[in-house]
């Protein structure tokens, strides 16, 4: 387990000694001798060996595709003396060729709207006489049919009157990207500052949701976070600028006026949300406003979005 996860804790050298597949030359895989090692054979190996302490542990992320050395359908050309090896490229060595692994290329640069220098493509080898086809002068069609760091693709290249090939194949990507990476603990709730994390630079799987730093920053976790855990999305959101009772100045924008209303938070709030205040002259009235910073919240009455260059605030009343 250890050479596929990153591992923390008391137990974690316990943990990292631990077999998933217990006979690779058995374990089932696909024609390049890839296969995909889920969380729920993680958690039931580490159920085997902690019994009722499992429930300690957290587990995260779903999957891992891993390749079994020796699995991989070999080319005629292919000796045992010489093993060909997957070829990985950086996109933007490839988007300029007129072949199929060029258009596969720039369709996967296009699909997930990454310039290509940031995508990192591996191509298996088995599949290098599909992926060198010439496409000038001819139609192709490349259909992604998932999304993973192993993506499913098949591909069909036409001419006039004839099917010039139709295949299905698998390419390996990887998408550069800024993460944040826990420097010091982080407690549950915490708000995250600049000391709390580093910025790096990480090849990571299209499907993969990490934390660049402009959103960890200021962000509150919603568990603790251990030093050197990247960050992911999902475990951090956007703090609480407004709590119940605290009072905030709300600015109603009719067409072309700003009203300014004191009033008081009826319930705690983050940026972009809407929730209820109450005047602070009339503490049985409510209202809903759109919170859009600390202490300050907007009602929008524009009918329509406003022209370039509308006056919004013409006039100004204060309560």
């Amino acid at each position: 387990m250890g050479d596929i996860a990153t591992l923390s804790g008391d137990r974690a050298g316990e943990l990292g000694g631990l077999i998933l597949i217990e006979d690779p030359a058995a374990h089932p895989t696909d024609i390049d001798g890839w296969c995909r090692i889920e969380v729920d054979l993680v958690r039931n190996t580490i159920e085997a060996r902690l019994g009722p302490a499992a429930g300690l542990v957290a587990v995260q992320g779903s999957a891992c595709d891993i390749r079994i050395l020796g699995r991989a359908r070999r080319s005629a050309e292919t000796t045992e003396a010489e093993p060909a090896e997957p070829r990985v490229h950086t996109a933007d060595t490839l988007v300029e060729l007129q072949t199929v692994r060029g258009a596969i290329a720039r369709e996967i640069s296009r699909i997930l709207q990454t310039p290509p220098e940031a995508l990192r493509l591996t191509f298996g080898t088995t599949d290098a006489e599909t992926l060198d086809t010439p496409t000038t002068g001819r139609v192709i069609q490349i259909d992604p049919v998932g999304s993973s760091a192993r993506m499913p693709i098949r591909v069909s290249l036409y001419e006039p009157n004839r099917l010039v090939l139709r295949e299905s194949l698998r390419v390996g990507v990887l998408v550069r990207s800024r993460v944040a990476v826990v420097s010091r603990a982080v407690t549950k709730r915490a708000i995250i500052g600049p000391e709390d994390f580093r910025t790096e630079t990480r090849w990571v799987s299209p499907t993969d949701s990490f934390a660049s730093p402009e959103i960890a920053l200021g962000a509150a976790a919603m568990r603790s976070l251990s030093p050197g855990e990247a960050i992911e999305s999902r475990l951090v959101e956007p703090p609480v600028v407004i709590e119940k009772g605290d009072p905030a100045m709300v600015r109603v924008i009719l067409d072309g006026i700003v009203l300014r209303r004191a009033a008081y938070a009826r319930e705690p709030g983050r940026a972009g949300e809407t929730i209820e205040f109450s005047p602070q002259h009339d503490p049985k009235t409510r209202f809903r406003a759109t919170v859009i910073g600390k202490g300050e919240a907007q009602v929008w009455t524009f009918q329509s979005p406003p022209e370039p260059g509308t006056p919004v605030a013409s006039g100004v009343a204060t309560e």
